[in-house]
């Protein structure tokens, strides 16, 4: 993991995402839904050309359906690209030092940071449940 890190709302809970996956943010619009796609691809969208995966953030960790989302973080994971929709971008900054466990696998862990809890993601993790439809 890198030492930097953007750190995204999502549900109106915090979550970060080390910088060395993510390519770009932009606005979440345009979205094709796909039929039979699992529960937390909310669709595609055409991002310069290249056909991206759209994920709902919300959806694989539990925290309802997303509808929030505004804003596209699209990362890239050995090769793999996909957009992650969130609701807002907060910032980039220092990684936070993980502190508290968690009960998923979808997250490396917890840190409080100005008194809020932010949940590191595990960005490959995250991509394989999108995949197997949890």
């Amino acid at each position: 993991m890198t030492a930097t890190c953007l750190t995204v709302l999502v549900a109106s809970e915090r979550y970060a995402l080390d910088v060395e996956h993510v390519l770009e943010i932009t606005e979440l619009r345009g979205l094709t839904p796909v039929p039979g796609a699992p529960e937390a691809v909310q669709g595609v969208c055409n991002v310069r050309g290249e056909v991206l995966p759209v994920l709902s953030v919300a959806r694989l960790l539990g925290l309802g359906d997303g509808g929030d989302a505004a804003r596209m973080v699209v990362t890239d994971n050995a090769g793999r690209r996909s957009g992650l929709a969130v609701d807002e971008v907060l910032e980039v900054g220092p990684a936070p030092v993980l502190t508290e466990q968690v009960d998923t696998p979808l997250l490396d862990g917890a840190a409080l940071v100005e008194d809020a809890l932010v949940g590191m993601i595990n960005l490959p993790a995250l991509l394989s449940a999108a995949e197997i439809g949890i």
